[in-house]
């Protein structure tokens, strides 16, 4: 997720409370590795779940490779970080 969270960064996460919004980071279980998480932004909502992108494209696994996130996949939002 560089530029927006450097390597190291801890992050403070929520569960969804809400339906999640354009832009948010969402924390996600990547669909082909149980148990490892991603962060990744919002884009939006498709059949099947939502598009979740990195911020640096050309160095991200996201929904261009891996598709949509179906809602059981997101885990939660962060909602502050620390350096």
């Amino acid at each position: 997720m560089e530029p927006t969270l450097q390597a190291g960064q801890t992050v403070l996460m929520e569960a969804w409370r809400r339906v999640p919004q354009p832009g948010d980071l969402a924390v996600a279980e990547h669909p082909g590795r149980p148990g490892f998480l991603l962060i990744k932004r919002v884009s939006h909502q498709v059949p099947g779940g939502w598009i979740l992108l990195g911020d640096n494209p050309t160095q991200s696994s996201d929904s261009r490779s891996l598709g949509p996130f179906p809602n059981e996949r997101l885990i939660g939002r962060v909602v502050c970080t620390f350096l």
